[in-house]
């Protein structure tokens, strides 16, 4: 398995409508998509090929998204390890506000080339 840490779940709220999460166990974060019952039976209503080619980018898009995060933690803790006189603190905030800024906006985009996954609520 290639990502034995993940959990992709699809959960059906009747009335509500579906909800896409994906978690990883070495990540804080995790990502969920709002589908409504109509953009869920759309979706359904393609090949079984064309369903799963939709459900591996959404992964893929959070996979990505995670990615970031992970490589961001690890870079502010070598940088406090090496700069001591560092103010860890200030730095990581700025840092993490510039991560988390490019992560969403990197989803976004790639949410946003897709012609089905754009229409869900994705975060």
């Amino acid at each position: 398995i290639k990502y034995p840490n993940d959990k992709f779940e699809i959960t059906n709220y009747p009335g509500e409508g579906i909800q896409i999460y994906h978690t990883d166990k070495g990540v804080e974060h995790e990502h969920c998509a709002d589908i409504t019952t109509d953009q869920w039976n759309k979706l359904l209503d393609n090949t079984d090929e064309f369903i799963t080619k939709k459900l591996v980018k959404l992964f893929n898009i959070f996979k990505k998204h995670d990615n970031e995060y992970n490589k961001a933690g690890k870079y502010i803790v070598s940088v406090i390890k090496k700069d001591k006189n560092n103010d860890p603190t200030n730095f990581e905030q700025k840092f993490w506000d510039i991560v988390v800024a490019k992560a969403n906006k990197d989803m976004e985009i790639a949410v946003n080339k897709d012609s089905v996954l754009r229409e869900f609520n994705i975060y």
